[in-house]
């Protein structure tokens, strides 16, 4: 019997002790949560780095637009990466927005008269020292000294170039003028590229 006592607690120490290693040994679901959690953490950090990486090399990357002879016409800063939109400023002062095809994505919009047939000087709403173009892809800007104006407008263009008669309303406008590339710095943005130095 006394056999039979000592099996019995010797079996008893060494299921205690298999259950007090099972606790202390990780199952495999935890296992495989802590493998997953330092997963997690390795893709944010290398997310993480990545974009440190790209706001490295954009801040030292200086885009600019030059024309035919290499000649810089414009400094470029990236506004939006999704769509490589730049915000340009020539070297005289005036800005636009384009895009990484050399496409002017600042729109002239509306174009206010003083006259009832839209014919005569031309206003619009934007502010000083813009280049814009308009729906035939004319080049206009807006002088960087041009204050804004309340003046009685008759009539204006819309953005599909329709002509609209208006009763004569108050409105703030400066005057548009046709692009002068002695005045803005940019002459034909066709003849124009994007260069990374």
């Amino acid at each position: 019997m006394f056999i039979f006592i000592n099996l019995h607690q010797l079996n008893s120490q060494h299921n205690d002790l298999i259950t007090e290693i099972q606790q202390k040994l990780p199952t495999k679901k935890s296992i495989n949560d802590y493998l997953g959690k330092i997963e997690s953490e390795l893709n944010d950090l290398t997310k993480s780095t990545d974009r440190t990486i790209e706001k490295t090399i954009l801040s030292k990357v200086k885009p600019s637009l030059v024309d035919e002879y290499n000649t810089i016409v414009s400094t470029l800063t990236l506004v939006e990466q999704s769509n490589q939109t730049y915000r340009a400023t020539t070297l005289k002062g005036y800005h636009f927005l384009i895009d990484s095809e050399k496409n002017i994505l600042s729109n002239s919009g509306e174009h206010f008269y003083l006259s009832e047939n839209c014919e005569g000087d031309v206003f619009t709403k934007s502010s000083a020292a813009s280049l814009l173009k308009d729906q035939y892809h004319n080049i206009w800007y807006v002088d960087k000294k041009a204050d804004d104006f309340l003046l009685n407008i008759h009539s204006k263009k819309d953005t599909s170039g329709q002509c609209l008669a208006l009763a004569g309303d108050a409105i703030s406008v400066r005057q548009l003028l046709k692009n002068n590339s002695f005045e803005t710095g940019l002459n034909d943005i066709q003849t124009t590229m994007i260069k990374f130095n």
